[in-house]
């Protein structure tokens, strides 16, 4: 068996191809993001650290809160850990996400 190409109309390709990509640009900057809670961190009794991956596009983020965690502080210095339901981890990152800092870890 032998292959061969049959060339098509090569203006109309690129024409095509360029709303094509396009498309894809604006069907990423749209889509749902994913996000993936990895650690919560209370390193002074008034600020909170969520670091977040988004699973869509890998960028891993930290978000810094700040506001009244003493009783947080006080479990987790105590050597228990945190849980994303128990601060609100979920609604926090969804208001915050504008000012979360991508990170390079």
């Amino acid at each position: 068996m032998t292959t061969f190409t049959i060339e098509g109309n090569g203006l109309k390709y690129k024409f095509w191809k360029k709303i094509l990509d396009k498309a894809q640009q604006k069907i990423r900057k749209y889509e749902d993001t994913i996000v993936d809670i990895s650690n919560i961190l209370i390193p002074t009794p008034s600020s909170m650290i969520i670091k977040f991956t988004t699973t869509n596009n890998g960028n891993k983020y930290e978000l810094t809160l700040q506001g009244k965690f003493a009783p947080l502080y006080k479990k987790q210095s105590d050597g228990q850990s945190i849980q994303a339901e128990e601060v609100n981890a979920e609604m926090m990152i969804i208001q915050n996400i504008n000012q979360s800092y991508q990170i390079n870890e």
